[in-house]
């Protein structure tokens, strides 16, 4: 859930990215590893099947950090680190660049889950198949459009 105006969020994650990657940014929103919740229920029952669970949500998200941007810019999908430690949270800011691939050689498919957007993205020429929550409402419909993938209902 994000607090405050979806439209000024979207406005700072689209200026972090674009000043991170020097050109205009289509739609960029923060991103987390898929399966973060059922983890956290998981392990209040049991810290192993937490850890578990982490560990699955890891390996879909083909070993992501757990909170990083996803950017759509007029041919490419960049997934970027955010920094680890970052007291300015009405600042975001990009550090790195963890994944790139051309919408052109991509499939990207979405389908709601809670609290989010699960984003489906796969890359056939690199046999590659990443899964990752972007937020729903307003926020994670840019990054759906821009990338060309459908809106859940």
């Amino acid at each position: 859930m994000i607090m405050g105006d979806e439209q000024t969020w979207a406005e700072r994650w689209d200026r972090a990215a674009a000043d991170f990657l020097g050109c205009p940014v289509a739609a960029c929103a923060q991103g987390t590893r898929t399966m973060g919740w059922s983890s956290l229920a998981l392990g209040q029952l049991s810290g192993a099947a937490g850890m578990v669970q982490a560990f699955r949500g890891k390996r879909k998200a083909a070993g992501l950090p757990q909170i990083f941007l996803v950017a759509v810019t007029a041919d490419t999908l960049h997934v970027l680190a955010m920094p680890k430690m970052n007291w300015n949270v009405k600042a975001p800011r990009a550090v790195k660049e963890l994944a790139v691939w051309r919408l052109a050689e991509i499939t990207v498919a979405a389908e709601p889950v809670f609290n989010g957007i699960k984003l489906v993205i796969d890359a056939p020429a690199e046999d590659e198949h990443v899964e990752i929550q972007i937020p729903e409402g307003l926020l994670g419909e840019r990054v759906l459009q821009a990338a060309g993938a459908g809106v859940p209902a």
